[in-house]
């Protein structure tokens, strides 16, 4: 973890000032770990912030889920709360595995076996833990 306080010190003795702000109803969460990111989209599937989708997507607050247009049936039922599903990835996906408070990114690289994924960024390059 780094503060940006040694940073602010620095400029003060530069000569320059340092002003901080609230700004009410304004919506701003640090994305600088992997945790946090998984947040930002935690925080849209609560409602807590809104957004504009991406084109082919369904956000579905009731269920705290957002997935691909035409995901149906089994691909639905695997998806737990808490997750997001980018477009691009196919609904294949989620018929063979089930996923909990996750979030896939759309790419190339995708669970070919049955699978539970929980608590879990799955990306093209590999899966990486949410503390």
């Amino acid at each position: 973890f780094r503060s940006v306080i040694p940073l602010w010190r620095r400029a003060q003795e530069q000569g320059h000032s340092i002003t901080v702000r609230e700004l009410p109803g304004i919506y701003w969460r640090d994305v600088g770990t992997i945790s946090e990111l998984a947040q930002l989209y935690f925080d849209v599937l609560n409602g807590a912030v809104s957004m504009d989708m991406p084109e082919g997507v369904t956000l579905d607050i009731k269920r705290k889920a957002a997935y691909p247009n035409d995901f149906s049936g089994k691909a639905l039922e695997n998806i737990g709360e808490y997750v997001w599903i980018d477009p691009g990835v196919e609904a294949t996906v989620s018929m063979i595995s089930t996923f909990k408070r996750s979030i896939v990114l759309a790419g190339p690289v995708r669970p070919n076996q049955k699978a539970h994924f929980e608590n879990c960024f799955l990306t093209p390059w590999g899966e990486i833990l949410i503390k």
